[in-house]
């Protein structure tokens, strides 16, 4: 089985040219994304499946987008490819950047094109998660909502409406590429940019206990995410990119 990653909510407010594809000009569509999977909140597909099916009815042809997070080795890099040779000339900075890529594609004859970057809204960990409160397939611990009240005869008197699924996301030797921007050896692979970009942002997450299997997954909302200050593992490690850090978050399971 391979490292868990962990995918973020992108939120599309309104129709987003996102640019020209092979003559053609595509448009994302107002929803909730999550890069591989659909997420709740008007999107029908994920964010690669969408831009697929935009540029396949549009430009036409036939086109893939993938995402380079199989392996424990991957890199988070978006590639784009098409049955032909294509050119594309961005609208939208922030989808191209999501995406991992910094400038138009226009090199002549080529059909595939790959970020310089990894994809934002995107961790991969290099360490498994420790301080787990339940199977890592399961919906977490339960809490509920479960009140209770005892009479002046002593009779106990309760009330309970709903479960929630709780667990923690912790990882306890995060290396510093993977930690910190400012130690990043793939441009966006840190959790420092993931927190700006979701966790800041009050978004969901998603946790794949195994990264190969975007069908399985876990959705979060980050309960205690109003900083991200990992401890270093050791201190006079700490400015290097394989230094180690430990982090930890409660976590509420959600739709």
């Amino acid at each position: 089985m391979a490292l868990p990653k962990l995918e973020g909510e992108i939120q599309v407010e309104t129709a987003t040219v996102v640019g020209t594809f092979a003559g053609s000009v595509i448009t994302l569509p107002v929803g909730n994304y999550f890069l591989t999977t659909v997420g709740n909140g008007g999107a029908t597909r994920s964010l690669l499946a969408e831009l697929k099916n935009q540029l396949d009815t549009g430009p036409g042809g036939t086109w893939t987008l993938t995402c380079d997070d199989t392996a424990d080795t991957a890199l988070g890099k978006i590639t784009i490819a098409r049955n032909s040779n294509y050119t594309a000339t961005w609208t939208s900075t922030g989808i191209r950047d999501l995406l991992g890529f910094t400038a138009d594609l226009s090199t002549a004859s080529t059909a595939s094109f790959t970020g310089s970057k990894q994809a934002k809204a995107l961790w991969l960990p290099n360490c498994g998660r420790s301080g787990i409160l339940s199977p890592q397939a399961s919906t977490g611990a339960i809490a509920s909502d479960y009140t209770a009240s005892v009479s002046t005869d002593g009779t106990v008197y309760a009330i309970a409406y709903s479960t929630r699924g709780f667990d923690t996301l912790e990882h306890r030797t995060v290396l510093g590429s993977k930690a910190w921007a400012s130690l990043e050896i793939t441009s966006n692979e840190s959790f420092e940019t993931f927190y700006r970009y979701v966790i800041a942002g009050g978004l969901r997450l998603r946790f794949h206990k195994d990264r190969s299997d975007d069908a399985t997954y876990r959705t979060w909302n980050i309960q205690n995410g109003g900083s991200y200050n990992p401890v270093p593992v050791r201190e006079d490690w700490a400015d290097s990119a394989k230094s180690l850090w430990s982090f930890r978050y409660d976590v509420l399971e959600v739709s």
